[in-house]
């Protein structure tokens, strides 16, 4: 039967195998000329196996002495993810009734649903989540958004991430949250983990703003490398 001899390195050993080439069928040179009585395993009795089969296997490995090689293989570490998730069952941030300060504003406060951000990549590249809020309106009537002012905190500190810097609002001067302003960031390096982050609001509205119940929206925008 021909067969070939196949040599590997498999981690720290040598392996020899003998591969069958061939079968008992035409061509084969010892059945054709009459060389050997039989083909195949047990004396002829058993089927041929297939070509490509390992007739027979030796391992060599090498000698060690007295002492014990220890070995393990180190998958790749998993690369992480980062995401941002808002912690509000409706999304909806009630500020309730405006009080009159003054005879000069409105005033209403309240915070932020809560926003929990997570990033295990390993490359701890830096991050930053920043918010704007258009104009508020009822039907036809509308104030700026600029009204509208915020001091961000850390609610759950972790990951690295600290607090945006405070932005008053527009009433009292500026842009308020009119303009896109940082909620929360975390520098390149920074440990992996979850942070939640949060926002106290205050809204001045001039009292000249017609009464009404009026809406905006905050959009937050996350940015990651």
């Amino acid at each position: 039967m021909r067969t070939f001899v196949k040599v590997q390195v498999q981690k720290d050993a040598l392996v020899v195998q003998n591969v069958r080439s061939g079968t008992c069928d035409a061509p084969n040179a010892a059945v054709e000329l009459r060389k050997v009585v039989w083909c195949g395993p047990a004396n002829g009795t058993e089927a041929a196996l297939p070509v490509g089969s390992v007739q027979d296997e030796v391992t060599i490995h090498p000698n060690h002495g007295d002492g014990q090689d220890i070995q393990v293989d180190v998958p790749d570490a998993a690369p992480g993810e980062f995401g941002w998730t808002i912690n509000g069952h409706n999304g909806l941030v009630d500020l309730g009734t405006a009080t009159e300060k003054n005879n000069s504003y409105f005033e209403a406060t309240g915070q932020i649903n809560p926003i929990t951000v997570t990033d295990t990549r390993r490359a701890v590249a830096p991050w930053s989540i920043a918010a704007k809020v258009g104009d508020f309106t009822d039907g036809s009537k509308s104030f700026s958004g600029k009204y509208l002012g915020w001091t961000p905190k850390i609610v759950a500190a972790g990951g690295g991430a600290v607090a945006g810097a405070p932005v008053g609002s527009g009433y009292d001067g500026g842009t308020g949250l009119s303009g896109s302003r940082a909620l929360g960031s975390a520098a390149q390096g920074h440990d992996r983990g979850t942070a939640v982050l949060g926002s106290d609001l205050d809204l001045k509205i001039p009292v000249e703003v017609d009464k009404g119940s009026y809406r905006g929206t905050l959009t937050l925008t996350a940015i990651s490398n």
